[in-house]
């Protein structure tokens, strides 16, 4: 029916425009106006429904409609225009320019297994020599303006299979009626075996083996998408054997729906929990920020402003990343759910506004400041640190953790004329009698953070008063 593909597509953009966020989430969604990147990712969206139910209508609805991609299709990033060239690129495998144009759009939008799709079309299907050049030129004049070598290739900390294979269909409710499909679908898909089938193959086994290899999992479920494709048409051809074609189709829709929708029902109604915290800093105050919170606050940076208004009275306040159990804070968040879990990386899930009412300006030594997920703050210290606190003050309170995984039982800090002991596990007060704004910490014992951070540090510096 010529008409389907168009019918998969407006049910989709229905779909997009039902789930449009109303704020930007996370720091990466601000790199492009908001507005326009989610329009266009909904179109392109669109386009790649029409673009899959051209060759197999319940393989669109079944990708269209998973966990993952309801959830990351709308947002304000290039991956809906990714998967709209790759789509282009598996509806192109016969016309040599259209194929490496779609392919090297889809490799510019940060798909590099794309290559592996087009390396294979030039393989199975473009076998004359004359089109494989033409294919080869359009994919470098395409891509050529995007080309940027990285200075290394990252690896990531673990390896989590089941984020680039399972989790993009949300829960096991979902993947286990999928996991079924899969299996019936096997052997008619094998009976229909074609070359465009395969170079499909190719693409996703390399696309979801770069991801195992390179990809931080924590990204896995976004990144796999593309992979689905596949996946999709295999669930597809296992529902027309299982004799439940269409009510397999939207029963698999209607779970990863309900599976995402604390997600997609969080960023219809409120904004996200960054832009709540924005919204809310008062009138008058000088706003410090973390640099995950700095895209959505102006203001200046952390330290810069506790040494510009270490000696005056101007209300600071920080806005933070994470959650915090400091006093007078204000935390923005969200609900703990599996779907946050499961289908993002979790983050900007806790916002923090925190009022600064005892100041003092790092000068050397001294880390960021970073947060646990019980809000605890603090800032780790190298073995010799230096800090000032405002002017006309004759004592400071000092505040000092060694954590209880340090490889050492006790640290001895001398703090400019004052001596203390630190212990493993414990958090020590200490009164330091001040003749001057400065002060410096020296410790007696370094060690090496857990990989893959590389910082000798010595003590957390808690607070000072």
């Amino acid at each position: 029916m010529a008409t389907r593909p168009y019918l998969i597509g407006l049910l989709v953009l229905v779909a997009r425009v039902a789930t449009l966020p109303r704020t930007p989430w996370d720091a990466a969604e601000l790199r492009f106006p908001f507005v326009m990147m989610v329009a266009i990712s909904v179109l392109a969206s669109m386009a790649t429904a029409i673009a899959l139910a051209s060759k197999d209508p319940l393989a669109s609805v079944l990708f269209s409609f998973s966990a993952a991609v309801m959830v990351h299709a709308p947002a304000a990033r290039l991956d809906s225009l990714g998967w709209m060239f790759v789509a282009l690129a598996l509806l192109c495998l016969r016309k040599p320019v259209l194929l490496g144009a779609f392919a090297a759009a889809a490799m510019a939008c940060g798909i590099v297994s794309a290559l592996a799709l087009f390396i294979a079309a030039l393989i199975l299907i473009v076998t004359e020599r004359r089109d494989r050049v033409i294919a080869a030129i359009a994919f470098v004049v395409v891509l050529l303006p995007f080309i940027a070598i990285p200075e290394s290739v990252p690896s990531p900390l673990s390896f989590n299979v089941a984020r680039f294979i399972l989790h993009p269909w949300g829960s096991k409710f979902v993947a286990l009626p999928v996991l079924v499909a899969v299996i019936a679908g096997i052997r008619p898909l094998m009976r229909r075996w074609s070359a465009e089938l395969e170079v499909l193959l190719w693409f996703a086994v390399v696309h979801v083996a770069f991801g195992i290899a390179f990809v931080d999992p924590a990204d896995g479920v976004r990144y796999a998408v593309p992979s689905l494709i596949f996946t999709a048409i295999v669930t597809a051809e296992g529902l027309r054997a299982l004799r439940v074609t269409w009510m397999g189709a939207a029963v698999i829709a209607a779970l990863s729906i309900w599976y995402a929708f604390p997600i997609l029902r969080d960023r219809v109604t409120r904004p996200s929990p960054p832009i709540e915290a924005a919204r809310a800093i008062p009138d008058g105050v000088v706003v410090l920020y973390d640099r995950e919170t700095a895209a959505f606050a102006k203001g200046i940076s952390l330290d810069e402003g506790l040494r510009r208004h270490v000696d005056d009275d101007v209300p600071l306040m920080h806005f933070a990343y994470g959650n915090s159990s400091e006093p007078g804070a204000r935390v923005f968040s969200r609900p703990d759910n599996d779907a946050y879990g499961k289908l993002t990386r979790n983050a900007y899930r806790h916002v923090s506004l925190i009022p600064i009412p005892h100041r003092y300006a790092p000068l050397h030594g001294v880390f960021g400041i970073e947060r646990n997920d019980n809000g605890e703050s603090w800032r780790w210290l190298e073995r010799e640190a230096l800090v000032r606190v405002p002017r006309g003050r004759a004592m400071a309170n000092v505040t000092l953790r060694l954590p209880a995984d340090a490889p050492f039982a006790t640290n001895d800090v001398q703090i400019n004329a004052t001596q203390v002991t630190v212990r493993r596990g414990e958090i020590v007060g200490v009164q330091v009698p001040l003749e001057q704004p400065l002060m410096l910490i020296r410790a007696s014992r370094v060690y090496r953070l857990a990989a893959p951070d590389t910082r000798r540090v010595a003590v957390q510096l808690v607070r000072i008063e």
